[in-house]
């Protein structure tokens, strides 16, 4: 276990100007399996860093959404997209679009609708539906 943890460090550190969003998702699956407590604080290190795409909030959403139990599943999944979505990635289409699919599983439609109205208003100049909204909805 010490030896693949030191492996994900080295990649992180020797990922200079580049994406490293790759290589906080597969330490993310790694934690998910051998250290289930360590995985919220390297998904706080990634927030931190920017060389971290949404991807690596989405995917963190979705390992909490399949680890955590069921009467707080839904409840940490929205508030690390709805991060990700609001803060982090402020006007990203690909960000809106990955918390909109999570959104129209849910059970509340108010929810949804009040989102795509608020990410249609905020994305329209960056061509929101070609990027990924109108796909979601799909």
């Amino acid at each position: 276990m010490a030896a693949a943890t030191a492996i994900y460090d080295g990649l992180l550190r020797n990922v200079e100007d580049k994406d490293a969003s790759l290589v906080y998702i597969q330490y993310l699956k790694y934690l998910r399996r051998t250290a289930p407590d360590a995985r919220r604080a390297l998904y706080g290190k990634a927030r931190k860093d920017a060389r971290a795409t949404y991807h690596v909030g989405v995917a963190f959403a979705r390992i909490e959404l399949g680890e955590i139990s069921e009467d707080r599943k839904s409840n940490v999944c929205d508030k690390v997209l709805q991060l990700n979505t609001n803060r982090l990635f402020k006007g990203s289409p690909g960000a809106a679009a990955a918390y909109l699919r999570y959104l129209v599983q849910q059970p509340d439609p108010n929810n949804t609708r009040s989102f795509c109205n608020s990410a249609l208003t905020h994305l329209a100049g960056k061509d929101a539906l070609g990027t990924g909204l109108s796909a979601a909805l799909a």
